[in-house]
């Protein structure tokens, strides 16, 4: 069941990507949630195995989606990833939401400088402000949405309640 879980979230991201990119882009700044999905998955699963086979195929499907700079978007997801599995064990006193977002930040901030730097071989002034700033604004905005989703679909966390009697 978890499989088809995690099927139909990789289903969706890639649908809103894809066929919705237009309509849920804001003056040009459209999320890539197929990534974002992939780090925060990383950052939440316990296993290793998921985490490894979850990354591969967002790669991919975001790679696809993306066209031109295929290999630099695989290798960023899967090195970002990489990055969100490797850093769950540090830095525990901060909480895992904020933990999570700013590795959300990061990661996106080296993907869409990336992905602008290979399409325009430059970046100025106008580029960081009219492009990778709303981007990334909008990227984490959309990972906090996902955030609570995805822990009461996949994670199955949920609130625990004492029993008072």
């Amino acid at each position: 069941m978890r499989i088809v879980k995690i099927g139909v979230w990789m289903f969706i991201m890639y649908i809103l990507q894809t066929a919705f990119g237009k309509t849920i882009s804001i003056n040009g700044a459209s999320p890539s949630l197929i990534a974002v999905f992939s780090v925060m998955f990383s950052f939440l699963t316990p296993n290793d195995r998921e985490a490894l086979y979850v990354t591969v195929i967002s790669a991919v499907l975001a790679g696809s989606c993306i066209g031109r700079v295929f290999p630099f978007e695989v290798i960023a997801i899967g090195a970002g990833s990489v990055g969100a599995r490797a850093l769950v064990k540090y830095l525990r006193f901060i909480p895992q939401f904020i933990r999570l977002m700013v590795i959300v930040l990061v990661f996106s901030a080296i993907l869409i400088a990336g992905e602008f730097f290979i399409e325009n071989r430059s970046i100025g002034l106008d580029a960081v402000l009219y492009k990778l700033v709303p981007s990334l604004v909008y990227t984490v905005v959309c990972a906090c949405i996902m955030y609570p989703i995805m822990q009461k679909t996949l994670m199955k966390k949920t609130e625990k309640k004492l029993l008072v009697i």
